[in-house]
Formats: structure tokens, sequence, C-alpha cells
């Protein structure tokens, strides 16, 4: 057994415990959930370790809740510099993708301090993939999140990754309803 294996175990246990925690516990029978369908899991995914870009997007305009002004809020970042809760100076790019409008135009709300003074994390066309992606998501779960709901958003964490030399991938990490 290597000590990946020994991590992964651990987890996995980590995960199973905390099912069974008394408040988990409690809160399952008063919502009279059924604990034999309990089932948990263990995301397992590639380490990053040089990742190009990272960030956090929501699929709908977070400035206007109206929805009159539809558009992809993206939150980048250089390298695995955090975009959630970055050290003090550090600043991000954050973009307004209107992605129903014609040309799908990109505002710029700020711009990141790691990258040179002209440029972005992201080209162009990582934007438009990354909004592929976002409007992708975003159709999906609207059956399970967004009826009955006068705002609904996902809430996606992504990177950008690649071999030294060819064009980085997008990976989508996370997406879950924006706000809980």
């Amino acid at each position: 057994r290597t000590d990946d294996m020994l991590d992964m175990a651990d987890a996995i246990k980590n995960v199973w415990a905390d099912a069974w925690l008394f408040r988990t516990f409690e809160e399952r029978a008063y919502y009279r959930v059924d604990h034999k369908s309990l089932g948990m899991a263990v995301l397992v995914h590639p380490n990053f370790a040089e990742e190009e870009a990272n960030g956090v997007a929501v699929t709908a305009n977070p400035f206007d809740a109206s929805g009159l002004d539809p558009a992809f809020y993206i939150n980048a970042q250089l390298g695995d510099a955090s975009v959630v809760l970055p050290p003090a100076g550090i600043t991000t790019d954050q973009v307004l993708v209107y992605w129903d409008s014609p040309g799908q135009p990109i505002v710029y709300i700020g711009h990141s301090n790691l990258v040179a003074s002209n440029a972005t994390v992201l080209s162009r066309t990582q934007l438009l993939a990354l909004a592929t992606a976002l409007d992708k998501i975003h159709d999906y779960f609207r059956a399970a999140y967004g009826t009955g709901v006068d705002w609904y958003a996902m809430d996606i964490e992504w990177k950008f990754d690649g071999e030294p030399g060819q064009e980085p991938a997008l990976y989508i990490k996370q997406a879950r309803p924006y706000g809980q």
C-alpha cells in the first residue's frame, strides 16, 4: 500500500464518518430521510501542480438580480493564486461575458495585478470556451435548481491547465447552486 492509497482510505473513512455525526443523523430524522437510503461519495480529480489559470464563475449576472442584463460573471487569476481569498494587495480579473448579446461583449470590471498591465489572465478564446461550458452547466441544472425561483445561477470552480507548449484545457472542478 502506498501513502496515496492510505490517504484515500482515510478520506473515505472521514466522509462516511461525517454521514453518521449526531448532527447529520438528527437532520435526516427531522426531514424524514430514510437512513438506509444514504449514499456518500468522494470526488477524485487530477492534481494541478502548476495550472495556467484558475477561478470561479457565476452563470448569471450577480449585479443584476432582475435578469434584464444577463451575463456570466468570471473571476480569474494566473496560476494557482487564490481568487476567493487572495493575499493582501493581489487583484483578479473580474469579467462579465454577455453571452446572449450580439457579438458576445466582454467587459472587465477589474484586472489581475499578476499579469502585465496590458494583458488579461484568459485569452478571448479561453473566455468563450469557459462561457460555453457555463451555458451548458446553467441549462443542465435549471430543472433541478432554477424552477420556482426569481433568480437562478450556478457557482462554478474551474481551471485551465496543460502540458508545456500545448494549449491549456478547461477543467470544471465543481458546480453548485449559487448562494448555497
